[in-house]
């Protein structure tokens, strides 16, 4: 098996196993069978021209879900770039290039949010930057 099979089968198991323990919550969204409630930190940088992101430039947000074609998380604000990358999982991270849809308005216990929704685009296989977890999550109260 190839590098790249190698990777891209890591990144499919990852989703897999989420999806897999998360199975016994009904899917939130009828788009897409698959898509699964993740309310777990995730680490989010901007993707802008090109230039892959420092470790210092990835911010912790939290998740709302996450499927094979794309994942959402919960912000305060509109994102600033079209494109982000994602750490997902634990260290090692398995990072991807995602481009934001949407983002939509929601109620939170009593907060303004946004669902933010993103589309993954590329693996980022040569991405290395270490374990992500330094500062709050970015919607933390």
């Amino acid at each position: 098996m190839s590098q790249q099979q190698s990777s891209d089968a890591s990144f499919f198991s990852l989703v897999h196993h989420m999806v897999e323990a998360e199975h016994q919550l009904p899917p939130i969204d009828r788009r897409t069978e698959g898509r699964i409630r993740v309310r777990a930190v995730q680490f989010i940088a901007p993707y802008i021209d090109g230039k892959l992101p420092g470790k210092h430039d990835f911010l912790r947000v939290i998740g709302n879900d996450l499927s094979m074609s794309g994942f959402s998380y919960l912000a305060a604000h509109t994102p600033p770039c079209e494109y982000l990358v994602v750490a997902l999982g634990p260290y090692p991270h398995v990072f991807l290039a995602a481009q934001v849809i949407h983002a939509t308005p929601i109620i939170v216990d009593h907060r303004s949010l946004l669902v933010v929704g993103c589309q993954f685009i590329a693996r980022l296989k040569d991405l290395e930057i270490g374990a992500l977890t330094t500062a709050p999550p970015e919607n933390a109260e």
